[in-house]
């Protein structure tokens, strides 16, 4: 009995909490979204110069397509980061394999039901 606690505070010692990271990567992603009009109309002028300058004929096309594009990718990578999050109690995915658990059941993981922020 004595060897399993032992173990449990080695686990809870060594084991960061999750949460913060998690803070942090979804004000990342809210912010980028709430950034996206600046960011892509910026985006349109930058790639259309720059684009411009490489093809004179077709510059202006590669501005419009191109920030939408980039913005996108960046959006898609931040969105994977927040969704990848592990459960400090159960180790599997918090918000489960299907994209609609973090729109039902956003507080809860998927496997063991942790509520989010909450210590294991």
């Amino acid at each position: 009995m004595q060897s399993n606690n032992a173990v449990e505070r080695f686990m809870s010692a060594t084991i960061e909490s999750p949460w913060p990271e998690h803070r942090r990567r979804n004000r990342w992603a809210v912010w980028w979204f709430l950034l996206a009009i600046p960011l892509i109309v910026a985006g349109i002028f930058v790639f259309g110069f720059i684009a411009e300058i490489a093809w004179p004929d077709h510059g202006v096309y590669f501005g419009l397509f191109g920030a939408p594009v980039a913005w996108g990718a960046v959006w898609f990578w931040l969105g994977r980061r927040v969704i990848q999050l592990r459960c400090p109690r159960c180790l599997g995915q918090f918000y489960g394999h299907d994209s609609l658990q973090m729109l039902t059941r956003p507080n809860r993981c998927a496997e063991c039901g942790l509520r989010m922020y909450e210590e294991p």
